[in-house]
């Protein structure tokens, strides 16, 4: 009995400590290790860590590529503008002839789907093939007359467009990129007659 009261039959004094009372049994928890729960849990949010890394890196890489294959676009398409423009945008002006070093060729006078131009010299539409990618350009025009002297303000317009995937050879209409650009020229048409 302990200050008058009954000892709980489950508990038990030890020998020699008649004062502390303990349990019937000695349970203790051995921190020798780790369970295969927690080796688990760790492995999975090591996998979630990593695998969001890896497409981070992968999204990061793919939103360049575009960003690059656009500024490769714009970077064509205002390249063959100035060659335009540098003829005060003659209807004759043949982007071939003037870059020959560019790998141009005319596939033809019907419109692969590029939107939006009007009087676009010829119908003639370019593809070109620059770092694996194939671009499709289109330019057009349109005359403004602002009257005496005689001599009209032509708007020069461009537009290059391309597929995803870039390696495809046609103009593809439900994955097409599009870019424009415009410029001005001042056009003196030649005079008619003697």
């Amino acid at each position: 009995m302990i200050n008058g009261q009954q000892p709980d039959p489950h508990l038990s004094t030890a020998s020699g400590d008649e004062g502390k009372i303990t349990m019937g049994r000695n349970l203790q928890k051995r921190n020798d290790g780790v369970t295969l729960i927690e080796v688990m849990v760790a492995a999975l949010a090591i996998a979630v860590v990593v695998i969001g890394a890896m497409q981070f890196q992968y999204f990061c890489a793919l939103d360049a590529h575009k960003a690059d294959v656009r500024a490769k676009a714009i970077r064509l398409g205002l390249l063959l503008l100035d060659g335009w423009e540098n003829v005060k945008g003659d209807i004759l002006y043949n982007p071939i002839v003037d870059f020959g070093e560019l790998p141009l060729d005319v596939i033809g006078t019907a419109d692969p789907g590029i939107p939006g131009l009007t009087n676009s010299f010829g119908d003639k539409c370019y593809r070109l093939k620059v770092d694996g990618a194939y671009y499709f350009v289109k330019l057009s025009y349109e005359d403004i007359d602002f009257g005496d002297p005689p001599g009209i303000l032509r708007k020069l317009n461009v537009a290059v467009a391309w597929s995803r995937p870039y390696n495809s050879v046609t103009l593809e209409f439900h994955s097409r990129r599009l870019v424009r650009a415009t410029k001005y020229a001042t056009y003196v048409p030649l005079p008619l007659g003697p």
